[in-house]
């Protein structure tokens, strides 16, 4: 008569749902080692993370905020944003044809997601790794991005020329950005790393 082979513990394989306390212990205990990793490498490639994260940022704005073209730079350690306003809004609001509104932001507030990413899913021993990593970074930046974006939005909005605000947005598409900024800098990054993680490991 076959025997019922009896179920195996739970692993870092099989999730943490259900694991034994030691096993979770372990687990945060691979996660602070790869973070020393994963953020040290992380603040190494501070630029071009944030240039990438920047570029996609750009063209969220150029398609959702008052702007005819948006150039980014890296200077003093941080993304120069060059907007220029859209025609339009040049010819409505009078301003001055080679107008130019300068913004400097410091991306890691949006982009620390992806180191805390990357050690959840190396402490976990996923399977597939590279592509799993890879797939996870690139929700994580364009998440990033977005956050970016409406942070550049509200400060265009904010802009004073000749005493008015030519570029401030109107009240429900100012509430979309805030809170956009909001989720960009407190809820992408630590929440969705770990939604990636459990979501890969089941």
């Amino acid at each position: 008569m076959a025997s019922t082979p009896s179920p195996r513990p739970p692993g870092a394989r099989d999730g943490l749902i259900g694991a034994a306390p030691r096993d979770i212990l372990l687990f945060a205990a691979r996660t602070l080692a790869w973070a020393v990793v994963s953020f040290g490498a992380w603040y190494a490639a501070a630029k071009p993370v944030s240039l990438v994260t920047s570029w996609i940022a750009a063209r969220v704005i150029e398609a959702t905020a008052p702007a005819g073209s948006v150039r980014v730079s890296w200077h003093n350690e941080q993304t120069l944003f060059e907007i220029r306003p859209d025609p339009s809004t040049i010819y409505r609001e009078r301003l001055p044809a080679d107008l130019s509104v300068d913004m400097e932001v410091n991306t890691l507030k949006q982009t620390y997601g992806l180191p805390f990413f990357l050690a959840l899913l190396a402490a976990a021993r996923a399977r597939r790794f590279i592509a799993k990593a890879a797939a996870g970074a690139a929700i994580l930046i364009v998440l990033a991005a977005i956050g970016v974006a409406c942070e550049v939005a509200v400060g265009f909005g904010m802009t004073q020329v000749a005493g008015a605000q030519p570029f401030a947005p109107g009240p429900w598409v100012g509430t979309l950005y805030a809170l956009g900024l909001q989720l960009g800098t407190l809820i992408f990054p630590s929440v969705v790393p770990v939604i990636l993680c459990v979501a890969y490991e089941r």
